[in-house]
């Protein structure tokens, strides 16, 4: 009877084994590198089920970027951050079924104004696809698809 019981639970470990790792690889946030220099291109990949929703609705793809705060140096200046482009992202094919993955690439270079150069702290990122189907709920006007949400720290 032990080993019975013994032979059911090392199943169930197995099965619950597999139902996890299939969950952790359908789902998947990298950023690259977590903790930039002020020059560093960051890379973030996404893959998840809205990506393949964002991508049959033709959204194209946007990272939004919320920088530190703003701090004062010893001189009692304020040192602010650029305001970046938001940074366009490309789908990855997967073959007929539509992309699977997302990919961004965040260049400190792509600033408005201000330094071209990350600032050192917590950066926010959200990660979205804007589709071209109206929305009286976004303030761009269009419906927004947000696939993750993600930080990467800055470093001097």
């Amino acid at each position: 009877m032990s080993r019975r019981i013994t032979s059911i639970l090392a199943l169930v470990g197995l099965l619950a084994l597999a139902v996890t790792g299939t969950a952790s690889a359908a789902n998947t946030l990298t950023v690259t590198p977590k903790r930039p220099g002020p020059g560093a291109v960051v890379k973030v990949t996404v893959k998840n089920p809205k990506v393949r929703r964002a991508f049959n609705a033709h959204g194209k793809l946007y990272a939004q970027l919320t920088p530190p705060p703003v701090v004062q140096n010893a001189d009692g200046d304020v040192d602010g951050c650029a305001i970046h482009h938001p940074p366009q992202g490309r789908y990855l094919p997967a073959g007929r079924h539509g992309a699977k993955k997302a990919v961004f690439k965040m260049n400190p270079g792509d600033a408005l104004a201000g330094p071209g150069r990350w600032c050192a702290g917590l950066w926010k990122v959200r990660l979205y696809a804007m589709t071209d189907q109206p929305s009286d709920t976004t303030d761009s006007g269009w419906v927004e698809i947000t696939l993750a949400r993600t930080t990467f720290t800055a470093h001097a």
